[in-house]
């Protein structure tokens, strides 16, 4: 709910800062072109908190030894981040891609709460997790909710193999 206020048309921080910098401001949530930019702001300031622990603890796990060692072999800063951090940071990122691809699949509360269980304006931002809920307890369609959870599970399903395999990661 704050976030509403937070991209209100008239009076939300964001349209301030726009028009403080001479942008043109959005009426974010009632036009179903940008609807969508304002439910992504949404779900990346959700998501940033998570997305920075998990990326800090995994830069904590990574040896100052190795870093030590670029260093005597004359590595620059930029060096050491593509041939020390970025590889040993793939299964983390990889991570992250799936949980917040399934994360953004299965969203439901940031949509219902913003634009209804139809995501209003337009369905403009209805989400495969808000589709379930409204043909399932909305409509009382359980047979096409039902199926719509089996492909969605298919789909994560399908795109965690393909990020795993891509990222090199065991199976």
């Amino acid at each position: 709910m704050i976030f509403q206020f937070v991209l209100h048309p008239e009076m939300g921080v964001v349209n301030y800062a726009l028009e403080a910098l001479g942008l043109p401001t959005s009426t974010w949530f009632s036009d179903p072109s940008t609807s969508k930019w304002g439910v992504t702001l949404l779900a990346m300031w959700h998501w940033i908190g998570f997305v920075i622990i998990i990326c800090l603890a995994n830069l904590q796990a990574i040896s100052p030894e190795m870093y030590e060692a670029a260093r005597i072999d004359g590595a620059s800063k930029v060096q050491q981040w593509l041939f020390i951090t970025i590889p040993n940071m793939s299964g983390t990122f990889a991570f992250l891609l799936i949980t917040g691809w399934i994360g953004g699949l299965q969203r439901f509360n940031e949509i219902y709460v913003l634009g209804g269980p139809n995501g209003s304006p337009a369905r403009s931002i209805q989400t495969m997790g808000a589709f379930i809920y409204e043909r399932g307890f909305t409509g009382f369609e359980f047979g096409i909710a039902s199926a719509a959870t089996y492909i969605m599970f298919i789909i994560i399903l399908i795109f965690t193999f393909i990020n795993l395999k891509v990222s090199k990661m065991n199976i």
